[in-house]
């Protein structure tokens, strides 16, 4: 949960300013690696959080955008 919540930040700086969105992806980056490192997760699990935080992160954008206008 620590890295889908950053990946999800991340794609809302996105939409914001890409640089924030870099950053922020950064961080989540550095999250994920630190739990793999801590042995709370595998690194599949990282993986799939980070995936399906991207993949809600893209399509609350989406209809965001799609639905404003």
């Amino acid at each position: 949960m620590h890295t889908a919540f950053n990946v999800f930040v991340a794609g809302l700086f996105y939409a914001i300013s890409w640089k924030m969105g870099l950053l922020w992806l950064g961080i989540a980056v550095l999250v994920g690696i630190t739990r793999v490192i801590l042995k709370r997760h595998t690194i599949k699990e990282v993986f799939m959080g980070a995936a399906i935080a991207f993949l809600i992160s893209f399509l609350y954008l989406y209809c965001s955008i799609h639905f404003q206008h």
